[in-house]
């Protein structure tokens, strides 16, 4: 480095800057659900489609509230599994996402089967 310590205090000045950005959230995209069915190339039915939106937002919603990624929340395919196979109930959600269910799909179960 440079005598007198010159570029540490650069780095550290950079630093500061970059330490006081704030991370802004994406605002919740309503059209994403369809873009996310199009981009699958999956076929789903009126039905099934709704209800891909309707789940879409509520892991929307579950990640900001747990301040997680949509995809550690609910991952895409077992989005779209869910819809396939529509569970009438938390126990029919739980057994869907078998073998591995996610920790907030297990404790909210019943309100993804509500939805």
């Amino acid at each position: 480095g440079a005598p007198g310590g010159g570029g540490v205090r650069e780095v550290l000045r950079r630093s500061e800057g970059v330490c006081l950005q704030q991370y802004q959230k994406e605002e919740f995209n309503p059209q994403g659900a369809a873009a996310l069915i199009a981009r699958s190339g999956k076929a789903l039915d009126p039905t099934q489609a709704t209800a891909f939106t309707s789940l879409y937002r509520w892991r929307d919603s579950a990640a900001r509230e747990h301040d997680e990624s949509t995809g550690y929340v609910l991952p895409t395919a077992l989005m779209f599994k869910l819809v396939r196979v529509q569970p009438g109930d938390a126990q029919a959600v739980i057994d869907a996402c078998k073998p591995s269910v996610p920790s907030i799909v297990r404790q909210r179960a019943s309100e993804i089967a509500s939805v």
